[in-house]
């Protein structure tokens, strides 16, 4: 049926970073706890939600998005369906930061010195 499910725990007080899917769109069920979502739509405004246990969120093919655990102590557990098999997953900051875009088309792009994209680049410098 060309679907894939995903299950897992966000760890308290944790990210999954700014990413998406190029080949599928996702339906998010949170099971226990609650979870942050934002997404950026494709006029660039930003919408976020806080979900609760039983909560379900859909996040589209081809936009950005992030989950937060804001939680300091407790996990939370999630539930994924992906309407493709194959869905791919596009992480932001490594694909910026540690794909050999030249430092001059990210200074440019971000309007950032050279010293602040040395920081940005630094996490993900680490092999």
């Amino acid at each position: 049926m060309g679907m894939a499910y995903v299950s897992f725990e966000m760890g308290a007080n944790s990210v999954v970073p700014l990413h998406y899917h190029p080949r599928g769109s996702e339906l998010h069920l949170v099971l226990q706890g609650s979870v942050t979502v934002g997404i950026v739509d494709s006029t660039n405004k930003l919408f976020i939600q806080t979900l609760q246990a039983a909560d379900m969120f859909v996040f589209p093919k081809g936009m950005v998005y992030f989950q937060i655990n804001e939680d300091t102590y407790k996990p939370a557990l999630a539930m994924s369906a992906l309407s493709s098999s194959n869905p791919g997953i596009v992480m932001l900051p490594p694909t910026l930061f540690h794909s050999g875009i030249d430092d001059l088309v990210l200074q440019n792009s971000f309007k950032i010195t050279p010293q602040s994209l040395a920081q940005l680049k630094a996490p993900f410098n680490k092999d």
